[in-house]
């Protein structure tokens, strides 16, 4: 009697210590403040076993079967969602479920940063968006703008899921993260094959980003502006004293050509002292990989189409026609 007395005794106790895991990991486990979040990409047609071994691998569960053991109580076990969540590791199992089941309700917010963009208008976006209270909290991080040694040019234009208390550095070490991740190993080294930095590559395309449209104007006008580069003649790129002034005219007037800042392509040759927009990944490629021609001059209609011309006569003559 006392033998089954103890048998029982023991088969309690691992019940209540299982119950006590259990309510422990679905319910009570915070996230590990120190280790930051975890980007999570579950690709299509994931099992929810899977799933289930890339969140432990990534830290985000410590029992997979757990996870799948209460994903199906719940009757969730196909409802798994193909894409990339931003989790915080050593989270509870059952945030866990509700994150890649019903990402719709978990606490996070979508910020979409647009190709192009300059610090003031980040900066804007991310006020409307109640990100950032004012301005001066991203600067404070990034740098001003029209400041050479500033962010500015480094972060990369994408959509970014973020926490919805996430503050203005989340953001900034998101984008600059992709940044270093979508210029690769080989652009680099053929940046460096060519005798030039990725500073300057950066400049190049952010001014590109601001004075063409599309893949194939990138890669015409940014032929134009090495070579004018190489002979230390003036860029005359509008999109650079629209930076100074923060206008967006397609062509400038007589007075801001005569502004006095080394961002003003009109007055002083070479390139500007650092970006003035942040690019894509196109402008980037057409700044390293650009499209040789013949064309020594361009200039944008009020529609954004780009009329080329190889004498300044012939540019001359766009500018009658198209301005």
């Amino acid at each position: 009697m006392k033998h089954k007395s103890r048998i029982l005794a023991t088969l309690i106790t691992i019940f209540l210590l299982l119950f006590a895991l259990t309510v422990w990991e679905l319910f009570l486990r915070q996230p590990d403040q120190e280790t930051g979040v975890v980007e999570v990409t579950i690709e299509s047609g994931s099992t929810l076993g899977e799933v289930a071994d890339l969140l432990k691998d990534k830290k985000v569960i410590a029992s997979t079967w757990l996870f799948e053991w209460y994903a199906r109580i719940r009757g969730v076990d196909r409802d798994v969602v193909a894409g990339t969540f931003f989790l915080n590791p050593e989270q509870s199992i059952l945030d866990a479920i509700r994150a890649v089941t019903e990402p719709q309700l978990a606490d996070e917010r979508q910020v979409t940063i647009l190709e192009g963009w300059s610090l003031r208008e980040i900066g804007s976006y991310l006020v409307e968006q109640g990100v950032i209270d004012n301005e001066d909290e991203l600067y404070t991080i990034t740098g001003s703008p029209v400041q050479a040694n500033s962010y500015e040019g480094y972060l990369f234009p994408n959509t970014y899921r973020v926490f919805a208390d996430a503050t203005a550095q989340d953001v900034v070490d998101k984008m600059l993260a992709n940044f270093e991740e979508q210029v690769t190993d080989q652009m680099r080294a053929d940046i460096t094959a060519q005798g030039k930095t990725l500073d300057q590559v950066i400049i190049m395309a952010s001014i590109l980003e601001r004075e063409a449209r599309g893949e194939e104007d990138m890669g015409l006008v940014a032929d134009i502006f090495w070579r004018r580069w190489e002979i230390n003649w003036a860029l005359q790129s509008c999109a650079s004293v629209n930076y100074i002034t923060g206008k967006n005219d397609p062509a400038i007037t007589y007075d801001d050509q005569q502004i006095d800042s080394l961002y003003n392509t009109y007055k002083y040759p070479g390139l500007p002292p650092g970006p003035i927009s942040n690019p894509g990944l196109q402008a980037i490629e057409a700044a390293i990989y650009p499209t040789a021609n013949d064309y020594w001059y361009f200039l944008n209609d009020e529609e954004g189409t780009t009329h080329f011309a190889t004498t300044n006569e012939e540019h001359a003559a766009n500018k009658t026609e198209h301005l």
